[in-house]
């Protein structure tokens, strides 16, 4: 209710106001008269009206928001009344679909599912083992697209096997020549790898297993001990040794030796990292002519670091990997790896510290087996071969 108190001279004046605000509605509450306000001329005027009027409509600008919300509602209540007749409508459209589905004949399921294959099994295999990622899915690749029976276990283990064998290749060992000259071998390689060891190895094969007349000569100047330890399995097996001190001693030593049947060359351990180093290696491989040259790495050697060096001695050329200390290694997978980073053939492969026994001529069956597990064995029956 709108309540209001309204002046006028006269009733007649009072009702014109009350109407022409609250309109025509509008009621009295009460009418009385009152003086005027207190002042000096208020004792000569008349009294006034007072009228206190109300009415239960609401004012017109409220009325006016009024109107427009229920205007509002009213089109909302409409568009909810439109939807509600499309939803019957699809409701109405979906059993009608249903009824004809469900007279419809069920087509047998389709599995959507892949099933886990005897190639996910091998290259599960091969990533545990530490072969490179990269390198495992791309033997798995390659096996797949030769492989004609993938539901046959054997069949599936034989592609991979033949695979991974095309990949390494054959050995590459030292091949003595024929003629009188004299072959040279020469060992290259980061530092603590084990390439004097190797040497060693080497000679006592050549020299007590297979009778041939074999120097060995070193250019490490630098290590004492290095220098030490081999004239001390010269020694033990008869077998000379020279100290290289520059470059130009190189031809002179090779002419003292010219009756001997293998040379095999000691270099310093160098870090891949340091770059400067290999224009040494590169001076002295220069001296001789055709050498067999060898770089030798250890097992445990970490795939990053195989990376970098696969990279810093890329300068080599026609070399080969001898890869040490396999049976220091928690898994086979360098031997895999180096080979198909560095991409050099394999010649040698150690396994030990004994002199001369711990080396052998790297076999590739063994090696996929070592990797694949004894599945492998379906796929190959190669003997494993030794140097001797």
């Amino acid at each position: 209710m709108n309540v209001k108190k309204y002046l006028a001279n006269n009733i007649q004046e009072a009702m014109v106001k009350v109407k022409s605000e609250l309109g025509s509605e509008a009621f009295i509450l009460s009418s009385k008269k009152v003086k005027p306000k207190k002042g000096l001329l208020s004792v000569f005027m008349k009294p006034l009206i007072e009228v206190i009027a109300a009415v239960d409509e609401l004012p017109r600008e409220k009325q006016q928001k009024e109107l427009e919300k229920n205007r509002i509602a009213n089109e909302r209540e409409e568009k909810v009344n439109r939807l509600e007749a499309k939803v019957v409508d699809m409701e109405k459209n979906l059993y009608q679909l249903y009824e004809k589905v469900d007279r419809t004949p069920i087509a047998p399921s389709i599995e959507v599912e892949e099933k886990t294959t005897y190639f996910d099994t091998f290259l599960n295999n091969l990533i545990e083992n530490d072969v490179d990622i990269s390198l495992s899915k791309r033997i798995i690749s390659d096996a797949k697209l030769k492989c004609k029976s993938p539901d046959n276990m054997t069949e599936v283990a034989s592609t991979i096997y033949s695979t991974i064998a095309g990949l390494i290749g054959s050995p590459n060992p030292i091949q003595l020549n024929d003629s009188k000259t004299p072959k040279v071998a020469v060992f290259v390689g980061p530092t603590g790898v084990g390439k004097t060891t190797t040497l060693a190895k080497l000679a006592g094969h050549f020299a007590l297993m297979q009778g041939k007349k074999v120097a060995l000569l070193t250019t490490d100047t630098y290590r004492i001990s290095a220098v030490d330890q081999l004239r001390t399995y010269a020694d033990i097996m008869g077998i000379p040794v020279s100290i290289i001190y520059s470059p130009d001693d190189v031809n002179a030593t090779l002419e003292f030796y010219s009756d001997k049947d293998l040379i095999l060359v000691d270099t310093a351990g160098r870090s891949h990292k340091d770059k400067t180093q290999f224009e040494e290696i590169t001076t002295i491989l220069n001296k001789f002519t055709n050498p067999d040259v060898f770089l030798v790495l250890s097992s445990v050697t970490n795939l990053r670091t195989i990376k970098e060096i696969a990279q810093s001695y890329s300068f080599l050329e026609k070399s080969r990997l001898v890869i040490t200390k396999t049976d220091e290694s928690a898994t086979p997978a360098m031997v895999l790896n180096s080979r198909l980073m560095i991409d050099m053939p394999l010649a040698y492969i150690t396994n030990g510290q004994s002199v001369p026994d711990d080396i052998e001529i790297a076999n590739t069956d063994k090696i996929i087996k070592n990797l694949m597990g004894s599945i492998a064995n379906e796929g190959s029956s190669r003997e494993i071969k030794t140097i001797d």
